[in-house]
């Protein structure tokens, strides 16, 4: 209810900050309210697993569901920013605890798909997450999830294609991911039973699933112009769609100011700015993700600020 109904409300009453707004510096505050987020988010995870086992077996159907939409969306929505603001940063420790996130949700390949993948293919045909004019945004779910992690693994054979078979395998940082998700289910499933292990299974397919939603949103229709094949140009501010919502950027870390992270990838979520070229997007994220479940309604709406010149509405 917060995430769908009341959140796109105060978004909407909250309104727009003016797109040209100034970075800030980090702060002891910015870096705390990103490194409380993992004992949060395994806090809750574990009070879930322990609930289910400790209810009866005539525990209903529909809590465990309910119950586990619920996870997911904070997994999904916070969880998933929090893990992208961390996979980014220069720090090994910083990088462990974006992986540890993402492991949790399932979707640990993430971080090698997103960093080396997305960043490079942006707005190309090369990029599963870059969704294209008038694809739907459940046929972009198909083709994102499964041509990502395939994409993932085709990264990481490039890295190691010089080493030996067994330094391939010994260095396979998606082997490693896979590994610690396979080990991290049959954990739930042995000590805290079958009911534990679907909530946490479906916890981590809806956040994925809004973690797709928000990929849908943040490239929709935005292609990168190429003079020769498999050449394109450089990322500019407007291969991406920037949100000046104050709430969208509070409860996302500034992830709606989006262009500035792909020109500057690396940049702590406190110094990210809404770039002048940047298309701005007419709403904030959570409602444009639920316009995006009607694709009759998503098209009529955005086809109208893809279309035009580019710049700040």
């Amino acid at each position: 209810m917060y995430v769908f109904l009341i959140h796109p409300w105060i978004d909407h009453w909250v309104g727009r900050r003016a797109v040209f707004s100034q970075e800030l510096q980090p702060n002891w505050f910015s870096e705390t309210l990103l490194f409380l987020y993992l004992p949060l988010q395994n806090a809750v995870l574990v009070y879930g697993a322990i609930y289910f086992f400790s209810s009866s077996s005539q525990t209903a159907i529909g809590e465990l569901i309910l119950f586990s939409l619920s996870v997911g969306c904070m997994t999904g929505a916070v969880g998933f920013a929090v893990a992208h603001e961390y996979v980014h940063r220069s720090h090994l420790w910083q990088r462990a605890m974006g992986v540890c996130l993402l492991v949790q949700l399932n979707y640990g390949h993430f971080r090698v798909e997103h960093v080396f993948g997305h960043h490079r293919n942006v707005a190309t045909p090369e990029d599963p997450a870059t969704a294209r004019r008038n694809e739907s945004l459940y046929r972009f779910w198909v083709r994102s999830i499964l041509t990502g992690w395939v994409s993932s693994w085709r990264i990481e054979a490039r890295r190691l294609r010089n080493q030996s078979i067994g330094m391939r395998i010994m260095r396979n940082r998606l082997i490693h991911y896979s590994f610690l998700q396979l080990g991290l289910l049959s954990l739930v499933g042995s000590v805290f039973g079958l009911k534990a292990l679907c909530f946490f299974l479906i916890q981590s397919a809806v956040a994925i699933l809004l973690l797709e939603d928000v990929n849908y949103v943040e490239h929709y229709g935005l292609v990168r112009q190429s003079s020769t094949p498999g050449r394109f140009e450089p990322v500019q501010d407007h291969h991406s769609w920037d949100s000046a919502h104050l709430m969208t950027n509070w409860s996302l870390f500034n992830l709606g100011r989006h262009s500035d992270h792909h020109i500057r990838p690396n940049q702590p979520y406190p110094k990210l700015t809404n770039l002048q070229g940047a298309r701005t997007l007419p709403y904030g994220y959570s409602t444009l993700i639920l316009l995006a479940h009607f694709p009759g309604l998503w098209k009529k709406t955005m086809h109208l600020y893809l279309d035009k010149p580019v710049g700040p509405i």
